[in-house]
Order: C-alpha cells, then sequence, then structure tokens
C-alpha cells in the first residue's frame, strides 16, 4: 500500500479530514493533499514523523518493511525501511548526508549501549 493510501486510510480511521490533519500534524493542508493525492512521492521524514505522531502512528505504520536478510553469499539485503531512507536522503547535500550518518552511529552507538546494560 502507497505512503499516500496508508495516510488516508489512518486519517479515515481517526474520522479526520485533511485540514484537521493539517492542524494536527502542523503540515500545510496543500502539502498533505499532494502526498494524499499521491504527487509528492519524498515527503522528507520530519513530515511523515509529523502526520505519523498526529495520527497516534509510527513511521513503521508507513513504511513498508520486510525483515532484513543474509543472501547465500552472507551479504545483507536492505529492508524497506533502509530503502525508504535511501531514498530520502538521495537528494541531500554532501554535508546533509554526513549528518544523517553521523546522527544514524550515535543511534546505532545508544542502542548498542542500552543492550549492554540489559535494557529494551
Amino acid at each position: 500500500m502507497s505512503l499516500a493510501n496508508k495516510i488516508t486510510k489512518f486519517r479515515k480511521e481517526k474520522g479526520l479530514g485533511i485540514d484537521e490533519l493539517a492542524e494536527l500534524s502542523g503540515v500545510p493542508k496543500g502539502t498533505l493533499a499532494k502526498i494524499s493525492a499521491g504527487l509528492t512521492l519524498n515527503p522528507t521524514l520530519e513530515t511523515v514523523r509529523a502526520i505519523a505522531y498526529a495520527l497516534g502512528r509510527t513511521l513503521d505504520d508507513f513504511i513498508d518493511t520486510a525483515d532484513t536478510e543474509k543472501t547465500a553469499q552472507g551479504e545483507m539485503t536492505l529492508n524497506g525501511f533502509d530503502h525508504a531512507l535511501l531514498d530520502m536522503t538521495k537528494e541531500y547535500s554532501q554535508e546533509q548526508k554526513a549528518q544523517f550518518l553521523e546522527n544514524a552511529k550515535i543511534f546505532d552507538n545508544s542502542l548498542k549501549w542500552k543492550e549492554q546494560q540489559g535494557g529494551e
């Protein structure tokens, strides 16, 4: 199911119109309308996050994810979420890509530290 269809589905489940979702999410009505119509195919992560939060959903609810698997050669394949992240970053400047990767490393290190401490 496309991002546009998911937003429409979750918005209707909440009984919200585009105007109300725009107000709750802080995303301009015109932007929401374009995304919902499938005219904007690569909204920013911040936009999707704001929409997800307003609808009481997570980012995973909007991105088709598949388990990361190892190929027969032992190489890791990308899951749907990884592909979505790569698609969103393809138009980033080199500086933005470097910052994104730095943030990802910090997040990964944080998760590893929590695991070592016995946390979730």
